[in-house]
């Protein structure tokens, strides 16, 4: 089973809505060195649900089933495969744990499906090679998208 190392990062920080830039790297070692594909969007979204997003944009790219390393800073992503909540978001038919709608459902549904077949681990907080490129590449896109348009004379 090929190795994939995913890393996602988000420029969002807010739990209400916000635009911003997420960006995401995959990373499969060869014998060569790393062969990389890397991609960056504007959404609209909240910290937690961008990172969500990205996540689920990297793992379309894959054609095959891999042993991936999901590299994240999202505390609330990690939480929801390693402790479980999405085994009970689906054995509850995706309520949280007040009864109520989870938010996102159907994003978690596509992740969830898009991670089937696939062995998966995910390091939280762990510093990459890619972390500082990736903020600041997030950075410049944000800036640029803020930035004002000059005007043609």
């Amino acid at each position: 089973m090929r190795e994939v190392n995913i890393y996602i990062q988000s420029g969002i920080n807010s739990t209400r809505p916000a635009d911003g830039t997420i960006g995401y790297i995959l990373e499969m070692p060869t014998d060569q060195g790393p062969v990389t594909y890397t991609a960056f969007e504007n959404v609209r979204a909240t910290a937690n649900r961008s990172e969500l997003l990205a996540l689920t944009a990297a793992l379309r790219h894959l054609k095959e089933k891999c042993r991936l390393t999901i590299y994240t800073d999202n505390e609330y992503l990690t939480a929801a495969f390693t402790e479980n909540w999405t085994d009970e978001w689906t054995k509850n038919n995706w309520l949280n744990s007040k009864g109520l709608p989870l938010a996102h459902a159907e994003e978690w549904q596509e992740l969830l499906a898009l991670l089937s077949g696939h062995e998966y681990s995910f390091a939280l907080r762990e510093l990459h090679g890619y972390w500082h490129w990736l903020c600041s590449q997030i950075e410049k896109r944000t800036q640029e998208k803020s930035a004002p348009k000059a005007r043609k004379a």
